[in-house]
């Protein structure tokens, strides 16, 4: 329960820990890390951020998880236990909506389209894990408050024999998203956007 807790109270994304009793200054600081990742948990060594492939998504999803198993787990009516640790639960079950990209090659000419060069190498030349934060940043704004929680399935490299050049980027299947939806503002049509002299309106 203490690790529930500890997941569902602690945002990673805005204030990382880092493990490292180095203050001597040589290493770099939370702040240096938070700006180049979504979610920072730095190890020992002080150099290592554990949570660099995670997007901020997950992350709210891992919390959101860790929430509901909470409060499941208090419930005395029901089998806590065999809910929380011994139940399947696919992305089809856990989410609204569910929809799938299937052409993910296609986020390679999108990596030089929406300027995505220095994220593309960031990641050494792999088109979805730099496109992917983007992705997920646009859907964001796009549904905004309709929805309560946008996540998606973690990229899989399928083995492959030694004898054998390894598998292409594109070669993961497809990416699934997955939408929890806002009971009050999931049907809303219109969108109402910022004020006039703000500064989000370039956005829109």
């Amino acid at each position: 329960m203490h690790f529930l807790s500890f997941l569902a109270t602690t945002d990673l994304t805005t204030s990382g820990i880092n493990l490292s009793k180095n203050m001597d200054g040589t290493l770099p600081s939370l702040s240096d890390f938070h700006e180049a990742f979504q979610v920072v948990f730095v190890d020992p060594s002080g150099r290592v951020n554990l949570c660099a492939d995670m997007t901020a998504s997950t992350y709210k999803q891992i919390q959101l998880e860790a929430k509901r198993s909470m409060e499941i787990l208090d419930d005395k009516t029901v089998d806590g236990f065999q809910l929380v640790f011994m139940t399947h639960k696919p992305l089809i079950r856990t989410f609204d909506h569910v929809f799938h990209f299937r052409h993910v090659s296609k986020l390679q000419a999108a990596c030089k389209k929406m300027k995505l060069l220095n994220e593309l190498m960031d990641h050494g030349g792999n088109y979805v894990a730099a496109t992917l934060p983007f992705l997920l940043r646009l859907l964001e704004r796009g549904l905004g408050r309709r929805i309560m929680l946008l996540t998606h399935t973690l990229p899989q490299t399928p083995p492959w024999s030694i004898s054998e050049d390894p598998p292409k980027h594109r070669d993961i299947g497809s990416l699934s998203f997955g939408l929890l939806l806002s009971l009050d503002f999931a049907t809303s049509i219109l969108e109402r956007g910022p004020e006039a002299d703000r500064p989000e309106v370039r956005l829109v």
